[in-house]
């Protein structure tokens, strides 16, 4: 879609970008600074980061257990391990850890930022 300009358009945004250029400023007797002062810090994103991934693992494991799919892979684990074959099962237990390795590497590496 496209949008609609009026003639006024290129005037007003030339005027902003001027206005910003200049570094004009309206002096506000320190009003900017108190309400700046007043806003909460930023939250943690190395918490949030956990918290997602502990949520994340959480409804895997209900869901897995939820729908059977527990017993199965776990099966395919075993057998990975024992290293008797490696089917579509085991590629499937690979496919799926391979997220959360990457979930915790990303959190780790967050943590340590």
């Amino acid at each position: 879609m496209s949008e609609e300009r009026s003639p006024g358009d290129g005037a007003l945004e030339r005027l902003l970008r001027d206005a910003s250029q200049r570094g004009a400023y309206i002096d506000d007797a320190g009003f900017t600074a108190k309400v700046m002062a007043r806003l909460p810090r930023a939250a943690n994103p190395a918490l949030r980061h956990r918290i997602l991934l502990g949520f994340a693992l959480a409804a895997a494991i209900v869901g897995l257990g939820a729908f059977g799919g527990a017993a199965y892979i776990w099966q395919a684990v075993l057998d990975l391990v024992a290293a008797h074959h490696f089917g579509p099962a085991q590629i499937g237990v690979v496919a799926l850890a391979l997220p959360f390795y990457w979930a915790m590497f990303t959190v780790l590496r967050a943590e340590a930022d």
